[in-house]
Formats: C-alpha cells, structure tokens, sequence
C-alpha cells in the first residue's frame, strides 16, 4: 500500500513539473462514433485546435447546432465559449475553475511501451479507464507537447493524438489527422465585434427572461 502511494505521489508530482515542448500552429482532429452501428446517425466532423501556446482556438463542427468555438487563455485559464443564437451573438464567460480536478477524479491511466505515429506525431500507448465508459480504452498521447491543447485530459502525460470521450450519446473518437506549425496571426483568438459578452448567468436570463429556472450548464466544445 505504501508502494502504491509513493509511486502515485512520483508519478502526479513528475508530470506536474514536466516542460513541454511548446507547440504553435494547428491541430486537426476528426471526430466520429466509436460505435460503427451509430455512425449513421451521426456524421464524422472535425476538431481544428489552433495554440500559440499562451491562447487557444478550438473549432468543432456538430450537425446539430454547428460551429461551436472557445477562445482560451491557458495561462489564466480564462475562457468565452461563441454562441450564434436567434436573440444574437454571444461570447459567453465559461468557468474552468473545477475542470482539472473533474478531469483527475473521472479517469485513471496506465502506459505502455508500445509507440505509433498519429497524424505526423510520435504517440505513447496508454490505457485510460474513465468513471462514465463501459470499458477501458486504448489511447496515444505525445510526451513531449501538453495535454492543455484539446481542454480535456488535463493529467494525462502529454497531448492525446487518438482518443475517447464518452457523451451522452456514445463514445466519441478523436484522432489527429493533420498538423500544420506556423505563428497563428492574433486575430485566430479574437471575439468578433458583433459578439455581445456575457456572463453564462446573464445568457441563460436571456434565455430564460421570465425567470424560470435551467438545469444547463456551459461546455466547452471539445466535450460535445
């Protein structure tokens, strides 16, 4: 027991003071059920995450809703989630306060030997076993770049290159198609002039003006 949580302290205490190797440019992932016999039902889409390390732009494409896009702050991890809606557009203030530690307490992984090239990177074996999947999964993550990019995962030891998120509807597959480094121009993470920024408490009032209440809450788009 004491060996479990001497090796469990290196371990979270190793990947809390690892250095990345800091990465800008755009990464592309596409999206699609793990479910084979779902895929009909949902179309593939894809994932663009464009970072110049300090900031971030994630960009999914859903067939129901459309673009949805979160402009990050990684460093202070402050963020706006833009919402086009029949009463306007909106850069809604999304909080990540609980993020992480949602994050730590619904997985657990393990890694492997085992290495693959996804989209152009080198990925690591892991198995990740999440609270909310029937199973554990296999996934790839880059050592060397931080997991921060995709918004999810934060303690996995490096950036996931192929991997799952379960959602309400099924598992959800990621995998990173194309990688494309450059200095992304500034305005890649700017909040358009004819957005309205709002609190997401005054966005659901807006919603809601009668003052009934919701059981909604905000997400960030890479969580579906």
């Amino acid at each position: 027991m004491h060996r479990f949580i001497f090796l469990l302290f290196f371990y979270q205490t190793a990947f809390a003071q690892h250095t990345w190797i800091p990465f800008s440019g755009k990464l592309t992932y596409s999206v699609q059920m793990a479910d084979t016999a779902l895929r009909k039902f949902y179309p593939s889409t894809e994932m663009s995450v464009i970072t110049n390390d300090t900031l971030l732009c994630i960009e999914n494409q859903t067939s129901f809703i459309g673009k949805q896009v979160l402009i990050k702050h990684l460093k202070l991890n402050k963020s706006y989630l833009l919402i086009e809606s029949p009463l306007g557009n909106f850069a809604v203030q999304t909080n990540h306060s609980n993020d992480q530690n949602d994050s730590i307490t619904n997985y657990t992984f393990q890694v492997f030997k085992k290495k693959k090239r996804i989209g152009g990177l080198k990925g690591q074996k892991i198995t990740v076993t999440h609270k909310k999947a029937e199973k554990p999964f296999t996934c790839y993550v880059d050592m060397t770049k931080n997991p921060a990019y995709i918004n999810t995962y934060f303690n996995l030891p490096g950036l996931p290159l192929h991997y799952y998120l379960p959602s309400e509807d099924g598992l959800l597959e990621y995998k990173l198609i194309r990688i494309e480094e450059y200095a992304p121009h500034k305005d890649a993470f700017g909040i358009p002039s004819d957005y309205k920024k709002v609190t997401f408490d005054e966005f659901l009032k807006l919603l809601f003006p009668e003052g009934g209440s919701s059981t909604i809450e905000p997400e960030t788009p890479e969580k579906h």
